[in-house]
């Protein structure tokens, strides 16, 4: 049975648009390499689903330092995402990048708004693999704090971990939000927001109600709305990429998993 809603398929028809003339394209900035050396490979989860793994080369000057999920937009588990997450292994994090499609990333919209449809459909099969996720990384480093960052669906998703496992810190970039109290009352840490003034997709209205919800519930968070930023202004391979907000938003997610995640 479909678990897919009205609000999920609305999702979807937004999401299309804004990335109707988006292509993933490398560029020298959506490879930087990590600040130190990385190890990386690709591994299985419980449930048998791939993911991809990096964790800085273990010495006495470079324990690791805590865990983080990373979740990809709606082109899948591709090269910018495993990028990303050798750059967070480079910070001393061991960073596991979860494949919620259980397919190849794609780079037309119409492929990604297919597989991003369809998995929607059995939204407790992505829990289940988030939840596999967070159990790989508790069994690797068992005494260290855990995060999640997300982008586009990514985000929507690193969201939804949170409300189904305890994070430390919940990194949300323009994903798509929800607003029920005594769910948001269920997190943990504190949330970071990085969204786009220009984003139509997740609109200015629905970061501001969201923001409202967790004042409510007296959650901590922290939100920035870049004002000359588009939905996926993050993402250095794509068309709406903007440096200066990307690099901004990017040195604000290393500061706050930093306060966060190392204590």
């Amino acid at each position: 049975m479909s678990t897919k809603t009205k609000e999920d398929e609305a999702y979807v028809e937004a999401m299309a648009k804004e990335h109707a003339d988006d292509k993933p394209t490398e560029t020298p900035a959506s490879q930087v390499q990590p600040e130190v050396p990385v190890v990386d490979e690709s591994v299985k989860l419980k449930g048998e689903q791939s993911a991809y793994w990096a964790v800085p080369e273990q010495s006495s000057n470079n324990k690791i330092k805590a865990s983080i999920v990373v979740i990809h937009e709606w082109w899948g588990l591709n090269d910018q995402i495993k990028s990303v997450t050798r750059q967070l292994a480079g910070q001393g994090y061991a960073a596991l990048a979860v494949n919620l499609y259980g397919c190849d990333a794609v780079s037309s919209p119409h492929e990604a708004m297919k597989i991003m449809d369809e998995a929607l459909e059995h939204k407790e099969k992505l829990v289940e693999n988030l939840k596999d996720a967070v159990a790989f990384l508790n069994e690797k480093n068992a005494e260290t704090k855990l995060g999640v960052i997300g982008w586009c669906f990514g985000g929507a998703w690193a969201l939804q971990t949170s409300l189904v496992e305890p994070m430390d810190a919940t990194v949300i970039y323009y994903g798509h939000l929800h607003y029920n109290l005594e769910k948001l009352k269920t997190l943990k840490g504190p949330v970071l927001g990085i969204f786009g003034e220009k984003d139509n997709g997740i609109p200015v209205e629905q970061v501001k109600k969201f923001e409202a919800a967790l004042k409510e519930v007296g959650h901590p968070h922290e939100f920035h709305i870049y004002p000359d930023a588009d939905h996926a202004f993050a993402n250095p391979s794509g068309t709406m990429y903007n440096e200066a907000a990307a690099k901004d938003a990017w040195e604000k997610t290393l500061l706050f998993f930093r306060n966060n995640l190392l204590d």
